[in-house]
């Protein structure tokens, strides 16, 4: 059921460009994935928190259900809303730009459109790590069941959204699919595991929006970027900015520091060379 769940999820996620094409045109389908693609190609690597923590998640999930000690699970949150504010952060100051210089200006939607792109990612981003958590927890059936529904839900409002608000309808859409999802998803974790709500949603949020608040002022700040050499200089002050800026907040500290000094450890001790 994991499979076909997986499957449906992921020809619901390709509904976007052909919903615009038929619900406005062809060049209303290709500014909507090009407004998008930087923000696409981030926020792969914040997907692919949940994924790298599966084993060893899936690994001490009996323990941690007996102990009631979800201090790791905790640490995976802290890490993937980081990264994906890292991402959206970083999307939403230069998606202009590097669209404009690779592309033409034209087949940018504007930024309107790509904070929707954002919104839609953000969500879809949580609901991914937290299907992806109790997938690695046991709990297969029920967060299967949750995706299933969701694939379905995201083509009705997708079709819907498109049809009444056209392009804009559309991340919307994807968004609101996925925000249902989580509510339900969110009900397994705390039944199942751990009842304070909070716990799916505080860790890392103050590095998250620190990101989120300096790309967008980054975007509307920034002098204008005509050049790949510019984008190029202005990718790494920004990208620094924000590492530097997440620093600021304490979850992300104790994990960042405690993930160094461990793998540090290892380095000296051998382990850690292959």
């Amino acid at each position: 059921m994991l499979l076909l769940a997986k499957i449906a999820g992921t020809i619901g996620k390709y509904l976007e460009a052909p919903a615009a094409a038929l619900a406005v045109s062809t060049e209303a389908a290709a500014v909507l994935v090009l407004t998008g693609r930087v923000l696409t190609a981030v926020q792969m690597f914040a997907d692919r928190v949940g994924s790298a923590v599966f084993a060893g998640l899936s690994h001490i999930s009996a323990r941690a259900r007996e102990s009631g000690d979800y201090a790791v699970v905790r640490e995976v949150i802290v890490v993937s809303t980081i990264v994906s504010g890292l991402g959206i952060g970083f999307s939403l100051a230069l998606s202009a730009p590097v669209i404009s210089v690779w592309v033409g200006e034209k087949a940018f939607g504007g930024t309107a459109l790509l904070f929707l792109l954002a919104l839609s990612s953000f969500v879809s981003s949580r609901k991914d790590l937290i299907s992806s958590l109790l997938v690695a927890l046991g709990q297969i059936k029920s967060a299967s069941k949750w995706l299933a529904a969701e694939a379905i839900l995201r083509v009705v409002c997708i079709s819907v959204f498109a049809y009444f608000f056209k392009v804009p309808g559309i991340p919307v859409a994807a968004a609101l699919a996925a925000f249902i999802t989580i509510i339900g998803l969110n009900r397994v974790f705390t039944r199942q595991f751990v009842p304070d709500k909070a716990m799916l949603y505080s860790p890392g949020v103050k590095g998250c929006a620190i990101s989120l608040c300096l790309g967008l002022l980054y975007m509307y700040i920034s002098p204008a970027i005509t050049t790949w050499t510019q984008i190029g200089v202005h990718s790494f002050a920004f990208g620094t900015l924000l590492l530097a800026a997440n620093l600021f907040d304490g979850e992300w500290r104790t994990v960042l520091f405690h993930t160094i000094n461990a793998t540090s450890r290892e380095l000296r001790s051998g382990k850690g060379v292959l």
